[in-house]
């Protein structure tokens, strides 16, 4: 049996799900707190399941919300990117939907953009920061047309095209002599860290994202594997001692994808860039 649902249904069980409460979700659908909830009882009744466990102050989603959870998020994206489609200004024929982590925003994405502006100006694009799994996840869902991305799924309905490397290279804060930070660039990398550079690993402080060291480094001093804009920005001093070190970078789409050609575009771009 087929069941049709409402998109502002998904939209409005989103929020109750991220925020855990009705009122606060009312604040960002700017609609009354009634209205949520009797969105919320709706949606149950056209599914007749229940997505919510309802206690004073504790609103959590059910096993069926938890499973709901990542197709409402699917539609509502999907709803979204037809509306973004059939809004495109007359110059542009396509819109690519684009994801990446932070860290790879400052090359190859940010001077791949600047590229596609002047080569491809019929040519629109979204622009997502979010976590590798996600962007994963999105792209196997179809809703992210293309990820750029230091590990790539390794399913055989995907391109896989290999980008320049991100190189990474162990700098130091020069005013300051805090600890060293560890970045997680990966277990190749963590690799080679441990057998090239003995000073860098174990590290007192430890995070996930490359931008996160440049702060650390900026606001306490210390030392920490990063790529070449952190370091210019931050005005670190790049470490002689220790060579190098690059990290794969990835770009990947389906491949049988109906946009091929500016997908192709793109990655030509973005492939030019270091």
């Amino acid at each position: 049996m087929i069941v049709a649902v409402d998109i502002s249904l998904l939209q409005t069980f989103l929020e109750v799900a991220r925020h855990r409460h009705f009122g606060h979700a009312a604040e960002v659908l700017c609609v009354t707190q009634s209205a949520v909830s009797g969105r919320i009882k709706q949606l149950e009744s056209t599914l007749s399941v229940s997505l919510f466990h309802r206690r004073r102050n504790d609103i959590r989603l059910t096993a069926a919300g938890e499973r709901l959870l990542r197709h409402a998020e699917t539609a509502v994206l999907a709803w979204q990117r037809a509306r973004q489609e059939l809004s495109l200004e007359p110059q542009a024929t396509v819109r690519i939907s684009l994801g990446f982590p932070l860290d790879l925003w400052p090359s190859p994405v940010r001077p791949g953009i600047a590229l596609l502006r002047q080569e491809a100006e019929d040519l629109a694009l979204r622009l997502e920061v979010l976590p590798v799994a996600l962007l994963v996840d999105r792209l196997i869902t179809g809703v992210m047309d293309l990820v750029v991305t230091f590990e790539p799924p390794m399913l055989p309905e995907f391109t896989i095209r290999p980008l320049p490397p991100l190189v990474l290279m162990y700098a130091r804060a020069e005013d300051k002599s805090g600890p060293a930070v560890q970045v997680d660039w990966g277990a190749l990398v963590a690799l080679r860290q441990s057998r090239e550079s003995s000073d860098a690993l174990p590290a007192p402080i430890q995070v996930n994202a490359g931008f996160l060291a440049g702060d650390l480094l900026a606001d306490h001093g210390g030392a920490a594997f990063l790529g070449k804009t952190t370091i210019e920005q931050g005005g670190f001093r790049p470490d002689a001692s220790v060579a190098p070190i690059e990290r794969p970078v990835f770009a990947v789409y389906r491949s049988g994808h109906a946009y091929l050609e500016q997908l192709e575009v793109v990655t030509g771009a973005l492939a030019r860039c270091r």
